[in-house]
């Protein structure tokens, strides 16, 4: 009697388990996401007090670099909190990572009035 072969694939493995298993095998894995993470964030700090010239180009070019570091600290910060890390800098939030200090106090505000 003929069988029928099952069409279902057997369910993939979640990106934590991924994680998990990529930094219990090789533990510079979490070294290195933390150190992207705090690279991320003094890049940030520094590109913040950098002085732009009066050219509307140099202000357009600083925000653009800050979009871009701030965006590869948040996606290592999240793949730190998926490795239940201590080293979490901001636990992954990306409102924490990718919005203006201003917008995230008035967010905090909200959170705490609430």
């Amino acid at each position: 009697m003929a069988t029928r072969k099952s069409t279902q694939a057997a369910p993939a493995a979640s990106v934590n388990d991924f994680l998990k298993v990529a930094s219990s095998a090789d533990p510079a894995i979490e070294s290195l996401l933390s150190e992207i993470a705090a690279l991320a964030h003094r890049t940030d700090h520094r590109l913040r007090l950098l002085p732009c010239g009066d050219g509307e180009i140099d202000a357009i070019e600083v925000d653009t670099l800050r979009d871009v570091v701030m965006r590869m600290g948040w996606m290592a910060d999240v793949a730190l909190q998926r490795l239940d890390s201590i080293n979490t800098m901001r636990n992954g939030h990306a409102e924490q990572w990718l919005l203006p200090p201003s917008c995230i106090t008035a967010l905090l505000g909200d959170e705490v009035g609430a």
